[in-house]
């Protein structure tokens, strides 16, 4: 029964006496003492003799095995016959069917066994068969094969998969029931052939409407299908779902992704589609009803406003806006618009704020403010429950007074950290009938296509979006991107303003100032260099990273802190030498040196910095609980700890036992200890640009990496110039200045608990 001392005598057979022993070994597998001899005995034979034109057929004893009462050993004669159907295993044995026929025998009536892993040996094998055909029993077992045998229906699908890429096998799916033809759809993205994308143009019309199933496929297509094919794509999204021209964005979108990985501009049909896409998006009527989110100004993230259904105390359901759909941390000021105050309002109200075994912390609540002044005229917080409570407000003393709603969330915590309210009563003001966030997202996808299509019909809608104070900040910042691109002098002129004015929200500022920075624009420049003198330094920082995208931007840069317009610091980072060094700007080494020259040395501040972190640590006034909102907010994006967050950069489970001062090492001064799997590219583009990330894979004719907030990009390989590796971090270097003592030092607790118990 010990199965290395088997092995061990087994090989010594193979080893020692080799083909001489085939007959003693045949007769041990006709009369076998036990099943355990019969399996080793089929290996040697399957080893020593295996079948060709010139040895003979498959021996009579595999096919025997196959039935019998021992599972096992059906078992080991499934592995066998998988490996003599391996093609690699039996080169040219394809056209002799009768050293293919006995194993695949085998293996079809192994499909039918009453064992689940003799099935799925069979599956497995099968899946090796090379031939055309075949695939029709895999799929007949994977309808009847029991869903809770998960092993069994991977194996069988993966078989079924493996078929699908002998050159041939589509042809033999003429016939196919449609709970048939759906597996075989639902497993062309994992093939990437011609036949697979001709497939799934075929069935066009069998595809369904789900825009999560449907876009991978359309994608595929795009990407593997001929040319001459594409228009036919087209006409059937535009026909199958000529009303809902927000799922033909979806589909779209991947469409252009599929031509995109494989190299080929978009033909005149699908750039009339996306311009026809385009254009009703901005003609849709405003699902949003003159609503809008802010962002936190301590905490700014993503519009976290969304409808979701919820319980509501009257032991109904119904659909609420919350800012719990697309994470907890997310925050957010969601504002209605004006409307005269009612005698009485009521509304309905779910939610939390903070832990519930803790007293509130005031940063989520419903505000009612004066439009005139202001001023809070009342207000409540959440229930801090899951269930909608009825909130009514008396407000005899306000009435005929113009007002406004106004629904924080500033708790940027992982759990109990989110609102939720509805059903508005009497209809004072009109309801979103789409979720601010589904709109924002649109949007943003609308602006970038039109951008990417040249729609300059469209740029004036698109400025005039830009410089809305009460637009959505995504919204905002992509009409501002749009409008650079199809309109640049109007929308230049349009945008400087929003640089220099500090009534802006900053992360406004500062993404509208770096496409600004990075626009190939002499105007778009000039602008961000005089918006310079009056900007904080984070803000200097990151339009500092546009300009130095290309040589001309970084001359003007160079220029503007030589007149004082800008700190000179912002040069000394490593990545701002880098770039430098990519783009060559006029004698820039020389100008780099006399505008440092005196000031104290980068890594001498930066020492400072973190030897004063270190020393001010106080665990017992740091709370761990405060440091993981802090992480989720500032670097869950690109690490994980525990399984939850991005794998971006380096993931952090047991990051604890680096201890304090490596802790503050390692995020105040990302570039001391970069390991080489994580340090950013360059790539410097043959427009004279400059990108840079780090590379996470390369699709067909584009490259995606990753920037410093974990968000990918892609770039087309004909436009790099060249790639270089830095010896720099993706990990912004200056989270000393954005991230606040008091929530530096709870991070550090967090951190320090994730070591080893």
């Amino acid at each position: 029964p010990n199965l290395t001392r088997r092995l061990l005598a087994m090989n010594e057979i193979q080893d020692r006496f080799g083909v001489a022993a085939s007959s003693e070994i045949s007769a041990v597998a006709a009369k076998p003492e036990n099943s355990f001899q019969l399996i080793h005995a089929l290996w040697l034979l399957h080893r020593l003799n295996p079948p060709s034109p010139q040895s003979g057929p498959v021996p009579a004893a595999l096919t025997e095995a196959a039935r019998s009462r021992d599972p096992l050993v059906r078992v080991h004669s499934q592995r066998i016959a998988a490996d003599l159907l391996y093609q690699d295993h039996l080169p040219g044995l394809a056209s002799h069917t009768d050293f293919v026929s006995a194993p695949h025998a085998v293996a079809l009536a192994g499909l039918k066994d009453s064992d689940a892993l003799v099935q799925r040996c069979a599956a497995e094998a099968l899946g090796n068969f090379n031939s055309s055909g075949g695939v029709l029993p895999l799929l007949e077992s994977l309808e009847h094969a029991p869903v809770a045998d998960t092993h069994l229906c991977y194996v069988l699908r993966k078989a079924i998969r493996d078929r699908l890429k002998i050159q041939g096998v589509f042809d033999s799916l003429a016939n196919l029931s449609d709970s048939q033809r759906a597996v075989v759809i639902d497993l062309l993205p994992a093939l990437p052939t011609p036949d697979a994308a001709r497939y799934i143009l075929a069935n066009l019309s069998k595809l369904g409407g789900d825009a999560a199933k449907i876009g991978p496929l359309l994608q595929h297509a795009a990407r593997f299908a001929p040319e001459s094919e594409l228009p036919a794509l087209a006409r059937f999204v535009r026909e199958r779902f000529a009303g809902d021209t927000a799922f033909q964005l979806a589909l779209f979108t991947a469409v252009e992704d599929g031509l995109r990985q494989r190299g080929v501009a978009l033909p005149a049909t699908l750039r009339d589609w996306g311009a026809a896409i385009v254009a009703a998006q901005l003609n849709a009527p405003d699902a949003t009803s003159g609503w809008f989110n802010s962002p936190i100004e301590n905490a700014p993230t993503a519009n976290p406003w969304d409808f979701q259904e919820r319980p509501f105390d009257d032991g109904t359901r119904g659909r609420v806006l919350s800012s719990l759909p697309h994470g907890e941390p997310l925050t957010g000021i969601l504002r209605s618009p004006a409307f005269a105050a009612p005698s009485r309002l009521s509304f309905w109200l779910c939610g939390h704020d903070g832990q519930p075994e803790r007293p509130p912390q005031k940063k989520n609540g419903v505000r009612l403010r004066a439009v005139d002044s202001g001023d809070v005229l009342v207000s409540v917080e959440p229930p801090r429950n899951d269930q909608a409570r009825k909130i009514e407000w008396d407000l005899k003393a306000f009435a005929g007074r113009r007002v406004y709603l106004e629904i924080t969330d500033g708790d940027t915590g992982g759990a109990y950290a989110w609102l939720a309210f509805g059903r508005i009563e009497p209809a004072v003001v009109g309801f979103p009938t789409t979720g601010l966030r589904s709109v924002t997202d649109r949007f943003v996808k609308v602006a970038d296509l039109a951008g990417r299509l040249g729609l300059t019909a469209e740029a004036d809608r698109f400025q005039k979006a830009a410089v809305r104070s009460d637009g959505d900040p995504d919204v905002r910042v992509a009409a501002a991107r749009a409008s650079l691109t199809l309109a640049s002098a109007i929308a230049i002129s349009s945008l400087a303003p929003i640089l220099a004015n500090s009534a802006e929200p900053v992360s406004v500022r500062d993404r509208i100032g770096t496409a600004m920075a990075e626009h190939h624009s002499a105007a778009a420049r000039a602008a961000v260099v005089a918006a310079l003198k009056s900007a904080p330094y984070r803000l200097q920082q990151k339009w500092a990273t546009g300009l130095l995208s290309s040589r001309d931007g970084a001359n003007a840069l160079l220029t503007a802190i030589e007149q004082g317009l800008a700190s000179p610091r912002i040069l000394q980072t490593p990545a701002a030498k880098n770039r430098l060094q990519a783009v060559n700007p006029t004698d820039w080494e020389a100008r780099l040196a006399r505008l440092l020259k005196g000031l104290p040395p980068a890594d001498a501040a930066r020492d400072q910095l973190i030897a004063q972190r270190r020393a001010t640590y106080n665990s017992s006034k740091a709370s761990a609980a405060e440091g993981e909102r802090v992480f989720q907010r500032a670097c869950a994006a690109c690490h994980q700890i525990d399984g939850q967050g991005g794998l971006v950069g380096p993931q952090l489970t047991g990051i604890g036992n680096r201890g304090l001062e490596r802790l503050c090492e390692d995020i105040l001064d990302p570039n001391r200890n970069v390991d080489s799997a994580f340090r950013s590219s360059l790539f410097i583009l043959k427009d004279g640009g400059v990108e840079s990330g780090l590379i996470r894979r390369e699709e067909g004719a584009t490259v995606i990496y990753a920037d410093s907030t974990g968000k990918e990009h892609s770039l087309v390989k004909a436009q790099i110039q060249e790639r270089r590796e830095s010896n720099t971090s993706l990990m912004p270097d200056n989270l000393g200045e954005t991230i606040l003592a008091e929530d530096f030092n709870n991070l550090l607790a967090y951190l320090l608990s994730k070591g080893s118990k």
